[in-house]
């Protein structure tokens, strides 16, 4: 399902709308070009009782799975949201707490800090992405982030200071892991098929509907086949919250160290 979704990954959300707006339209009056050709009328008449009350059965279940799928998936976007405030902040707060240390720890703190948050910027977000994991480089850049504050420990001794940097240290390795989670908190394929499924029942059991207004039936068909169709491609934008066209701003950790290390 991962390959699927990643193929939308690249469009704007407008781009993303338009795209599954255009493929719910054709199908939809693909099957009622069909349904046209091979039910007879007085069929469809027969038929239309049945066919309405399975639509309002449908329709209920349907709404209440798109809503049960969308509201986890911006749960789950907002946790990253979260993690990701968490991790910029726990970083600016180390970066300024160990301004009083002597140099040269003080330096070598600081580009490390710098190093791993530009790796977190340029490798962990993309292979969150793509993988649900960590980067290798970006874990390897916190090691030494680690290393390097330990160092430091002999040189500035048990400070107030130092205390606050290694609880500030904590906080980054516990944001990036809740950070990567947040990365695989994803719609599991099953329901995703489920979720198509449904879709695709409910725009072809209206087809069957017969409004003996063929203007109304057609306006009726195209409103459904729009709405279950971004539907669809909101669920798919929310999937990869790390690159997906609603992806999650890397923001608060670009300005709270990247910009405080430039100076």
């Amino acid at each position: 399902m991962d390959t699927f979704i990643e193929l939308f990954d690249p469009l704007s959300m407008l781009l993303l709308f338009l795209v599954w707006g255009a493929a719910g339209l054709v199908f939809v009056f693909g099957i009622e070009f069909v349904v046209r050709r091979r039910l007879h009328p007085d069929l469809r008449e027969q038929i239309s009782t049945s066919t309405a009350v399975m639509i309002q059965v449908l329709a209920v279940f349907y709404s209440v799975l798109v809503a049960f799928v969308i509201v986890g998936e911006r749960n789950a976007i907002s946790d990253a949201n979260d993690n990701i405030s968490a991790e910029g902040a726990a970083l600016a707060g180390l970066y300024h707490d160990i301004g009083g240390f002597p140099q040269p720890v003080r330096g070598d703190i600081q580009r490390a800090v710098i190093s791993y948050t530009r790796s977190v910027l340029n490798h962990d977000f993309r292979t969150a992405d793509q993988t649900g994991g960590p980067s290798a480089d970006t874990t390897a850049k916190l090691d030494r982030l680690y290393r390097t504050v330990e160092a430091a420990e002999p040189v500035v001794g048990s400070s107030k200071f130092y205390t606050q940097a290694i609880s500030d240290l904590s906080d980054v390795t516990k944001a990036r892991r809740g950070r990567i989670a947040d990365a695989t908190d994803t719609i599991p394929g099953p329901l995703f098929f489920l979720v198509v499924l449904v879709s695709v029942l409910v725009l072809a059991v209206a087809t069957l509907l017969n409004t003996r207004e063929r203007r109304a039936h057609i306006a009726l068909l195209a409103g459904l086949a729009i709405v279950v169709s971004f539907n669809l491609a909101l669920i798919v934008a929310l999937e990869h919250p790390f690159g997906g066209a609603i992806a999650i701003s890397d923001q608060p950790i670009r300005v709270a160290v990247v910009a405080a290390g430039q100076h």
